[in-house]
């Protein structure tokens, strides 16, 4: 049986930097194409050593995280790390939706430095085409080979690219490559799969990917009444999803 994942749901410390055209349902701030300064989330007050923080009192499951400072360039490594000890204290689980910026690397490097108590779910860019997606293929695979793959719990290839224009037979197929090209490098213990939209995430969708991970947009869908009735559907949803 697959695990069922259900993603950008929480809220997001930094937006991602490449937004499609039905944004992701992140509470605190919708994204741009550049995010302004990050939203400060209220942090409880936890010991300094997040390694210490135990997971029952970290009241977030996982963050969405975008490094890019607010004019758009890219922070270094140590930028990086001091926001990565504040999301922290909050989620033990980040998910990144691309490499670009050596996000992945510069992730990995600040986690292990600084003994940060995150795991890594990382993410290829599709949106941009086949150049952009095998740029980011090959910094993936560096940043791994690089770091290690023990921080790294997932690897997404692509964020509701169906439901934006590709035809699954498209992803289908840059799936097939990107595993591929793990397993070539020797990295095929890496789970493989894609993150769409719930009502698009078909039973082909199904058998490419190690994981179902799946966007369930309950806030900014139009249709939001209340907070009980949004959670209600997200429950409905997955189970609706087990179905393929």
């Amino acid at each position: 049986m697959k695990q069922i994942t259900t993603t950008e749901l929480s809220s997001s410390l930094i937006t991602p930097s490449e937004p499609t055209s039905n944004p992701p349902a992140i509470i605190v701030a919708a994204p741009v194409a550049f995010p302004p300064a990050p939203v400060v989330l209220a942090v409880p007050n936890l010991p300094p050593n997040n390694a210490s923080i135990p997971t029952s009192r970290r009241p977030l499951w996982g963050l969405t995280y975008s490094p890019y400072n607010a004019d758009g360039s890219c922070p270094d490594v140590n930028t990086v790390a001091a926001q990565l000890q504040k999301v922290a204290t909050v989620t033990g689980h980040i998910r990144l939706y691309s490499t670009d910026c050596s996000q992945l690397s510069s992730v990995l490097q600040a986690i292990m430095q600084h003994n940060i108590a995150l795991d890594v779910y990382a993410g290829i860019w599709l949106a941009a085409g086949p150049t952009r997606m095998q740029a980011d293929l090959d910094q993936f695979v560096a940043a791994a080979k690089t770091h290690g793959t023990s921080l790294i719990k997932g690897l997404s290839v692509g964020n509701e690219d169906v439901s934006n224009g590709m035809s699954e037979a498209t992803l289908i197929g840059y799936i097939g490559q990107v595993r591929a090209r793990l397993q070539a490098e020797g990295l095929s213990g890496i789970p493989v799969y894609t993150t769409e939209r719930d009502a698009m995430f078909s039973h082909a969708l199904v058998a490419v990917s190690d994981v179902v991970e799946i966007n369930v947009h309950t806030i900014f869908d139009g249709y939001f009444a209340t907070l009980d009735a949004s959670v209600e559907s997200v429950i409905q949803r997955a189970n609706n999803v087990k179905n393929q």
